[in-house]
């Protein structure tokens, strides 16, 4: 189950019940608009402004009575709407440990026990392009700010950023000794920095691959 909380009053504002099994992975698109859960081997995406014909709704919780274009009135449960995801993505064969979507919107990413990457269509949900290159489960993945460049953690030791046009590895960076459990990007995209689970994390220059 996927628990939705007010960030400021620290009250839950609602739940999905999705997969049916442990949730590993959550990514808000960055327009808010969509949320992609993920378990085993499968990715929901969900819509989270909830919408029928041409209206939006915000702030109610429970019943409403909507006004339709005939002009007959009809009671609409909320939690209803959302009840179901837009969209079920199936690619990987094992849990999906990390999710996010490109800053632009257009791709999201997930990283997955079976060591591979998969970018899909973040409108459609038609899969792209899967990378291959890792040689353990993969932990981590983000995209630079400019969504030109995928940056992946994984269990074999390493971090890789990948092209996002052209699909290939553009540098492979070794420095840890332990599973790269984590990536992050700056808010420039010049670094990058990994962490670990050898305790340590390690700060790169994105254009060279170097470590700082």
């Amino acid at each position: 189950m996927v628990k939705m909380w007010d960030v400021l009053g620290g009250g839950q504002r609602g739940s999905l019940d999705c997969h049916g099994v442990e949730v590993y992975a959550l990514a808000f698109s960055p327009d808010g608009k969509t949320l992609a859960s993920a378990a085993r081997g499968d990715i929901l995406l969900w819509d989270m402004e909830p919408t029928v014909g041409n209206v939006t709704f915000h702030g109610h919780t429970g019943r409403v009575f909507m006004k339709l274009l005939d002009g007959e009135l009809e009671e609409r449960d909320l939690a209803q709407i959302r009840d179901s995801p837009r969209a079920s993505l199936h690619g990987h064969s094992s849990k999906i440990n990390s999710l996010a979507y490109s800053c632009d919107g257009v791709l999201l990413a997930s990283g997955a026990d079976d060591q591979s990457i998969i970018l899909w269509d973040s409108t459609s949900g038609e899969q792209q392009a899967a990378l291959h290159g890792h040689t353990g489960d993969v932990k981590a993945v983000a995209f630079s700010p400019d969504s030109t460049v995928l940056a992946t953690g994984s269990e074999d030791r390493t971090a890789k950023l990948w092209d996002v046009g052209s699909k290939e590895v553009r540098a492979t960076l070794s420095g840890h000794s332990g599973e790269v459990s984590t990536v992050a990007f700056s808010a420039d995209g010049l670094t990058l920095v990994t962490g670990s689970g050898d305790e340590t994390v390690n700060v790169w220059q994105r254009r060279v691959g170097l470590r700082l």
